[in-house]
């Protein structure tokens, strides 16, 4: 039996120590070579670190009318500061989370950006430098390790549930974060067997309120699965074995099962140790293929297991069952390269694009080994679904969307639309910022009373690169083709960020 210690010091960020000493000796020129593209280069703006610790407009200057039932606040979350003690951190994934909040009443829109005080941001503003490694990041002379929160950046995404807003990574703790002031209350505890444990970024909310998140321990080939119900009462806790595991960033609930998609991205502990980082602990190794596993929500001893073409996939849409059989939606790429290529050399201000675009794909996956896959050929990033449709049979999916051909010397990272696709059609409709805007995740927020998947209106920010500033927009779902209904426009521009979420008042 797996017991919460054995867990802990399974997770993949320990031991790390040594090897980073080794690795980051030499002067670091990131920074400097960073600052010198974006002086000739506006499209790296969003690389850049907060202006501020803390960001504050009261009232944002609106074109349009904004809609007067959208009352509530929408956060996001992402890396806030990507410099630590003055020297550049070598990918998107290592800096602070700074959670954003639009909060929204009466028709007007004001502002606040705070960053998540965790005990690692607040220890290395204290020594005034990097003391452990990050996710792509290695440091001379590191700290010691304690566990998963020692590291843990809070920089991924948000959760709201039964009344708590939490900011999240995923390789720790979620961190409770108050609504109104965005003050960091401290990591959260599920349980006394939780309290540190490894939080998914992406936990599933089931429509009756169910939450279902995970965790992993990569050193044992550990998966870690909990049930809290609507209260936030851990109801189920249990450990499935993997072999070959890796990073493991999003999964699935359908009204039966819970979907797990195993990209050949694997995690090697000796290659950790030497390189220092965790990122550079995977090796893509595509022999494997793509397992998918399949856990029944009663009984995680019953599992299904299917192959799938050699490939990546960080986000899912959504899935649900029809009888024996599961369907799934997620976003996928034919290998690892933008994770550990294109996210890491944007860094130091140079477009590397990946292998080729992250495509919007549905898969069957019927009795026995049958699966079918069907992919589209727009590219695609940040699938979102209406919150009633979690885990059941859904029609329309909402993501970011672009062109799937990166042209030599572009400087884009493909997606400037925002789309929303009906998965029994294969139809798209969509609204394109054009050049000169960096289009964010776009999250649907449904109308009171609303019995539709687009009766409700999709909200989502992009960095204007001509205003050098952040705007959000809102578009009337059903009608996305139309444009914005309204813009509110902030003085300053915020760091790309990852996953919001809306919270209604």
């Amino acid at each position: 039996m797996t017991t919460r210690r054995d867990f802990l010091a399974g997770t993949a960020l320990l031991g790390l120590g040594g090897a980073s000493a080794r690795a980051a000796r030499a002067e670091d020129p990131w920074g400097r070579k960073f600052e010198a593209a974006l002086a000739s280069d506006p499209a790296l703006l969003g690389w850049a670190s907060a202006a501020r610790e803390r960001l504050d407009c009261p009232d944002l200057a609106i074109e349009g009318r904004w809609p007067a039932g959208l009352e509530g606040t929408f956060y996001r979350n992402g890396p806030g500061c990507h410099e630590t003690g003055g020297r550049r951190l070598h990918h998107w994934f290592d800096g602070d989370g700074m959670v954003q909040a639009f909060a929204m009443s009466g028709g007007r829109v004001r502002h606040s950006g705070r960053f998540v005080e965790t005990r690692k941001r607040v220890a290395e503003k204290e020594a005034g430098r990097m003391l452990w490694p990050a996710f792509g990041t290695a440091v001379a002379d590191p700290a010691p390790l304690t566990g998963p929160d020692t590291v843990n950046a809070a920089n991924i995404s948000l959760l709201h549930h039964a009344g708590e807003l939490l900011a999240l990574w995923e390789a720790g703790s979620a961190h409770l974060m108050a609504p109104d002031t965005l003050e960091t209350l401290g990591p959260k505890a599920w349980s006394s067997e939780l309290a540190g444990a490894p939080f998914s970024a992406h936990p599933k909310v089931e429509p009756d309120g169910t939450l279902w998140s995970f965790g992993y321990a990569l050193h044992q080939g550990l998966l870690a699965l909990y049930r809290i119900d609507p209260a936030g009462r851990v109801t189920t806790v249990g450990t499935i074995g993997v072999k070959d595991l890796g990073m493991v960033h999003d999964f699935a609930v359908t009204a039966r099962h819970v979907v797990f998609v195993l990209p050949p991205l694997v995690f090697e502990r000796e290659r950790a140790e030497e390189r220092g980082t965790f990122l550079d602990g995977h090796v893509w190794r595509p022999e494997l293929g793509v397992r998918v596993l399949a856990v029944r929500k009663e009984d995680f001893s019953q599992r299904r297991w299917w192959q799938l073409p050699a490939g990546f996939m960080f986000h899912f849409g959504n899935a649900w069952e029809d009888g024996g059989a599961i369907h799934l939606d997620y976003c996928l790429a034919p290998d690892a390269s933008g994770l550990t290529k294109t996210f890491r050399e944007i860094m130091r201000g140079v477009w590397s694009p990946p292998t080729g675009p992250t495509r919007f794909a549905q898969v069957t996956l019927g009795q026995g080994d049958a699966v079918e896959q069907r992919v589209a050929s727009l590219a695609a990033e940040f699938p979102r679904v209406a919150p009633d449709v979690v885990g059941r049979r859904h029609r329309h999916v909402y993501s970011l969307a672009g062109d799937p051909a990166i042209r030599p010397g572009e400087r884009s990272l493909g997606l400037d639309r925002a789309v929303r696709w009906d998965t029994e059609t294969g139809d798209t409709q969509e609204f394109s910022y054009g050049s000169g805007f960096l289009p964010e995740e776009h999250v649907f927020v449904p109308r009171a009373g609303s019995r539709s998947e687009t009766d409700g209106w999709l909200l989502g920010t992009a960095l204007d690169l001509r205003r050098e500033a952040t705007q959000l927009a809102v578009f009337d779902a059903a009608r996305l083709g139309d444009g914005p209904l309204a813009v509110a426009r902030l003085p300053y521009p915020l760091p790309l960020g990852f996953h919001g979420i809306y919270v209604g008042a």
